[in-house]
């Protein structure tokens, strides 16, 4: 059961990583195109520290979604072996 545990957070924090990673490069790749980043400074109330927003959002935007989507597979699971039973 622990090992199964320890398994169980080691793949859900890899596929986190991963995901982070992945979107981390695409919304990078999408400030640097064009010059996002030199427009910045010329928006009314522009928002600070832009790097930290990035990453803050990135966190925010992975972590709730796969916490949701385990838990709707954990309900699942339970479900059903309860109606097997």
């Amino acid at each position: 059961s622990i090992v199964i545990a320890v398994l169980m957070v080691w793949a859900k924090m890899a596929v986190q990583r991963n995901w982070r990673n992945w979107l981390s490069n695409h919304l990078l790749a999408y400030w640097i195109k064009d010059d996002h980043y030199v427009k910045l400074p010329e928006m009314k109330n522009h928002p600070r520290n832009a790097e930290f927003r990035i990453a803050e959002d990135i966190r925010v935007a992975t972590d709730l979604p796969f916490e949701l989507m385990l838990g709707l597979l954990s309900s699942l699971l339970t479900a059903i072996t309860f109606i097997g039973i």
